[in-house]
């Protein structure tokens, strides 16, 4: 009996909830209504967001000469793990990066990021009421980081190397400019910081580089005093100073006995032309000197000329004769 009271009693309460639904249908399609419309109203007059990224690759800076006791092997060069991508990631977010990104966009001149900037009347309203507080009592500088906190997003890609700097703003072209300008300064510090690095490596060398020179000269000069006390003089290609100017000396002989050798040959062809009664034109020597050959181009062109005027002119012709007086 008392399962059976208790469905009764849940068949009699469906029926007055939908006997009630059904009495109030207007009533509440009214309020459906209105909370709809307030909803699109405030979707309306929201201001939209915009949201831009940049990526950056992180890679070590280090160098043989700056990591400690110059250590290079592959075993022990620096690698950036997680902890160090992290690390990273908190220099990128840091107020230093931040402060220089507000400066160069002037950021703090925009309502946006300076709620003092441009209050409405009822921001002020509230303020003396003291419903909200005053951003006067917040120096602007400290104002547009916070402001610049609650919109930036910086995170690592999971394993991997690679930074996401996220940035929402209600202006498109700022929701660009600022990730792009976060990571260019990070960029600049990075760069500034392998300065430093590589000024430190010069200096750290600078006095190894001295140690060195100065120890090659003292070598060089001992090496020199033993090569004077020992008559080893050197000449060039780092040979021996006598046996250089031996070596030349015999050069020297053995072209000297060359050109000897070369004349006395000469002589004996030309000797025994003159004994054999025979012309000197045959001598070898003879037909190859330059002289000789322009001698004989001018005598085969006298020829020519003289045979050509003959065809027209007497023996005695004066240009004939001068031409034979030419090659006589």
């Amino acid at each position: 009996m008392s399962v059976q009271s208790a469905a009764a009693d849940v068949d009699v309460d469906l029926r007055q909830l939908f006997a009630s639904l059904a009495r109030n249908w207007l009533r509440i399609l009214i309020v459906a209504l209105a909370v709809t419309g307030l909803a699109f109203a405030l979707a309306w007059l929201a201001t939209p967001q915009y949201k831009a990224e940049t990526k950056l690759l992180i890679e070590t800076r280090e160098s043989v000469f700056t990591r400690p006791d110059g250590t290079s092997n592959d075993s022990e060069k620096p690698i950036l793990d997680e902890q160090g991508v992290a690390s990273q990631v908190e220099v990128i977010s840091s107020t230093d990066i931040l402060k220089q990104v507000a400066a160069k966009l002037n950021l703090s001149k925009l309502p946006e990021f300076d709620e003092a900037a441009k209050m409405s009347a009822l921001s002020r309203l509230l303020v003396i009421v003291g419903l909200k507080s005053d951003p006067n009592e917040i120096a602007p500088e400290e104002r547009v980081l916070k402001k610049m906190r609650e919109k930036l997003n910086v995170h690592s890609v999971e394993k991997s190397r690679v930074i996401v700097i996220e940035f929402s703003s209600e202006d498109p072209r700022l929701a660009a400019d600022i990730p792009n300008a976060i990571a260019n300064t990070y960029i600049s510090v990075q760069g500034n910081a392998k300065l430093e690095s590589n000024a430190a490596a010069t200096d750290w060398l600078a006095p190894e580089i001295a140690d060195l020179s100065k120890r090659v000269k003292d070598a060089e000069a001992k090496v020199a005093d033993f090569r004077a006390q020992s008559d080893l003089l050197m000449g060039g290609n780092n040979a021996v100073l006598a046996t250089q100017q031996l070596s030349e000396l015999s050069t020297e002989l053995s072209r000297v006995r060359a050109n000897r050798a070369a004349a006395e040959a000469t002589a004996d062809s030309v000797r025994k032309a003159l004994q054999s009664g025979g012309s000197l034109d045959a001598v070898p020597e003879v037909l190859n000197s330059d002289l000789i050959q322009r001698l004989r181009e001018r005598q085969v062109e006298l020829r020519a000329n003289i045979a050509d005027l003959s065809t027209t002119l007497l023996d005695n012709h004066p240009r004939i004769r001068a031409l034979k007086s030419q090659l006589a």
